[in-house]
């Protein structure tokens, strides 16, 4: 009896999540909120050092990309590269986070739909001052309409810099607004 239980359960909720799913992909531009904490940290690290520092600038607006799939019932399961910082000059840093993330969507397949997800992120980071990096966790929402889209994405995993009196560990990311197209 239980197995012929479990076995219509299965029937009948596999279908829902399976049926007439669609792959998505979103490229966008975003703006990372911490970003300017990273470029204090190589100018102070400079000076102390002894060198006369102008300005040490990177650009806190980024490229991303984010795929997904969309289940017909709401349901996505997807992940993304991004936003990718750097930081040129007489100092180098490079960084990518890589996240992998589960969520809803409202109103799926409407005009306007809401969503929100949430999953890990993992940063690739390389640098002058970088010791190194742990995985944090990821939490965003955000609307689409049409094909255009804006989302806030909270993203917990950090980078540890070395730094007068010892390592410093910074969130790097923080916040994250992007502005995407979907596709």
């Amino acid at each position: 009896m239980q197995k012929y239980l479990m076995f219509l359960i299965i029937a009948l909720i596999f279908p829902t999540i399976t049926y007439g799913g669609e792959w998505n992909n979103q490229f966008g531009l975003s703006y990372s909120s911490s970003f300017s904490d990273v470029e204090d940290l190589y100018k102070d690290n400079l000076e102390r050092s002894g060198y006369r520092v102008e300005d040490v600038s990177g650009l806190p607006v980024g490229a991303s990309y984010s795929g997904h799939y969309q289940f017909n019932n709401g349901f996505f399961v997807g992940g993304g590269l991004g936003p990718i910082f750097l930081i040129l000059g007489d100092v180098s840093h490079s960084e990518i986070a890589v996240n992998g993330k589960i969520g809803w969507t409202f109103f799926s397949g409407s005009t306007v739909s809401p969503f929100i997800s949430a999953g890990i992120s993992k940063h690739i980071v390389t640098g002058d001052y970088v010791e190194g990096d742990s995985a944090g966790p990821l939490v965003e929402a955000g609307i689409k309409i049409n094909q255009f889209g804006v989302k806030v994405t909270h993203d917990g995993s950090e980078v540890v810099f070395q730094s007068e009196g010892g390592n410093k560990t910074l969130n790097s990311y923080d916040t994250i607004v992007t502005l995407f197209f979907e596709f």
